[in-house]
């Protein structure tokens, strides 16, 4: 399970099961993320995930920047019904 950002507008983290072929590895403690090669350069080099305890979703900020304030998963991973 990685989750994935996209799109420094609209961020839509995505689970995966693996990453895609032009997707980088960003490790932090026991945390992985992938971001898209080509949208790399959209976001700042730092950037904090905050969690909301009040609701189901997450806001990522930077010191310069608001990305997003309801940022949710989707889990597309294709995981069979047992």
């Amino acid at each position: 399970m990685i989750p994935k950002i996209a799109g420094a507008t609209g961020c839509w983290p995505s689970i995966l099961e693996q990453p895609l072929d032009t997707d980088i590895k960003i490790t932090v403690k026991t945390f992985t993320f992938l971001v898209d090669r080509q949208q790399e350069s959209l976001f700042d080099n730092v950037l904090k995930l905050e969690a909301d305890r009040s609701y189901p979703s997450f806001k990522v900020t930077s010191d310069s920047s608001l990305y997003s304030s309801n940022v949710r998963i989707k889990d597309v991973r294709d995981i069979d019904d047992k």
